[in-house]
Formats: C-alpha cells, sequence, structure tokens
C-alpha cells in the first residue's frame, strides 16, 4: 500500500489520493488534494437500548470536519437537531461515534446527521430507522407461586424490574433486594404466612401481582 501522511495526521491511501486528483483539471499540491477529500461514513445504524436509542456511525476519511448534528423526525419529514458530536477535523484513519437519544418516540423514529465542515458548508448522510415500542409492551413472570423461600421475576422481552416490594393485608410495605443478577429475590426470613400484593416497576409502569407466601 502506498501512504502519504497528510497535514492533519494519517495515512493517506493511493487509491484515495488518486481519486482526489481526479477531482481537479491541472496539476495539483498534496496538502491541496487532502483538502478536497470530503467525509466518508462507513457505516450508520441505530438499535433500541432500554428506554432510549443508541446511534452508532463510523467514517473511513474526514477532512475539515467540525461536527455531527444529530436530527430527529417522527415521521421522516420534519427533522429537528437533538444533538452535536465533535468530529475528528481532518482524518485519514477510521473514526467511530455514537449518541444516546434518551427521549425517544413511541413507534418508527427517524434520524440522519447533519456533517458540517469548518466553512460552514454541509452534507447529510443516509437516513436510519428504529422502532420503539410502547410503554406496557413487556410481559414479566413471577415463578414459583405459591413461594416459600425465593422466587424469580422473569422478563420476556422487556427490561428487569426495579423497586421490588411486597404489600400485606395491612397496606405495609416490604422492600425486597436483588440477590441475583437474574431477578432473583429471597423472602426476609420470619415473614409471616399469607397472601400479598408483590409490587414492582418495569417498562416504565408499576406492576401489581399477587402472591402466596407458604
Amino acid at each position: 500500500m502506498i501512504t502519504a501522511t497528510s497535514v492533519g495526521g494519517g495515512d493517506l491511501t493511493f487509491a484515495q489520493l488518486n481519486l482526489a486528483l481526479g477531482f481537479l483539471p491541472g496539476p495539483i499540491t498534496l496538502n491541496a488534494a487532502l483538502g478536497i477529500l470530503p467525509v466518508e461514513f462507513s457505516s450508520f445504524s441505530g438499535k433500541a437500548s432500554g428506554r432510549g436509542i443508541r446511534l452508532d456511525w463510523s467514517t473511513a476519511t474526514e477532512s475539515n470536519n467540525k461536527q455531527f448534528e444529530v436530527e430527529f423526525s417522527e415521521d421522516g419529514k420534519s427533522f429537528k437537531q437533538i444533538g452535536v458530536i465533535a468530529g475528528a477535523g481532518t482524518s485519514y484513519t477510521p473514526q467511530q461515534y455514537n449518541y444516546e437519544h434518551t427521549t425517544p418516540s413511541t413507534g418508527i423514529n427517524y434520524y440522519r446527521l447533519r456533517q458540517v465542515d469548518y466553512d460552514g458548508t454541509f452534507e447529510y448522510s443516509s437516513m436510519v430507522t428504529v422502532e420503539m415500542k410502547g410503554k406496557g409492551f413487556a410481559t414479566y413472570r413471577i415463578f414459583p407461586n405459591p413461594v416459600q423461600h425465593t422466587f424469580t421475576i422473569q422478563s420476556e422481552g422487556g427490561e428487569a424490574p426495579s423497586n421490588v416490594s411486597l404489600i400485606n393485608t395491612l397496606g405495609q410495605e416490604i422492600r425486597l433486594q436483588n440477590t441475583h443478577p437474574n431477578s432473583f429475590f429471597e423472602l426476609p426470613r420470619n415473614l409471616q404466612r399469607g397472601t400479598y400484593i408483590l409490587r414492582f416497576e418495569g417498562a416504565g409502569e408499576t406492576r401489581f401481582e399477587r402472591i402466596l407466601v407458604q
């Protein structure tokens, strides 16, 4: 591989240099060639992450890249800026970026990147879509029930439960601690037998389930 070192750091391959030279009609210096290569996106993708959406993108080359402006739309037509990520300036080595959208909409979310140079010129990336399911989509299974000493709250396609407690017939609340990564809970010692209401939070909602302690 034939390479040339750019003034901004990193190596420029012969193929990249040849591509740059092809844009101009006459002789050109190496520095001028380095300055005309555009930002070249390698990838742009998004996925649901907990209650938010994580966007990831990468570039193969960058020239005078000031920043990426992350834009969001609910209909794929009207976009608004929700974040700014600084670019690498001029680079000829792969760069990785990410952004976390913490307040996506239920349904299809549309995203694109507005790449801005230091001189104010800009271009748009391709558009990606991520579906965010609504609250309450997760289902939970409590087992065993009746309970003797321990039980598990198993999430089927949703997030792990939090703020778990038992409520007795007098309305008194007994907080439970998660003693295992897989939502495994242990009943307090000397807990009286009887029917309790299991209260926990999951998928953005407060859930109530009846359990019997033996």
